[in-house]
């Protein structure tokens, strides 16, 4: 349940920031058509998935190992 608020926690503050945060998407996107700069506001989110899946991914394994594991 924990984990779960946390993922929350995470995808909620992701979602607050503002894409203009990175300068080179504001740089791409300035000078780019309209049809352009409308598929990067949709690609930049789309994009971020994958790092939050690698970087929840490893929360989730760091979570799962013991410290000190069994020698049997």
């Amino acid at each position: 349940m924990k984990f779960r608020a946390l993922v929350l926690v995470l995808v909620a503050v992701a979602l607050a920031c503002p894409a203009v945060a990175c300068p080179m998407c504001r740089d791409t996107t300035a000078g780019s058509a309209p049809q352009a700069r409308k598929a990067l506001r949709l690609a930049i989110p789309l994009l971020g998935i994958p790092a939050l899946g690698i970087f929840a991914g490893t929360f989730l394994l760091a979570g799962r190992i013991k410290p000190g594991g069994s020698s049997e």
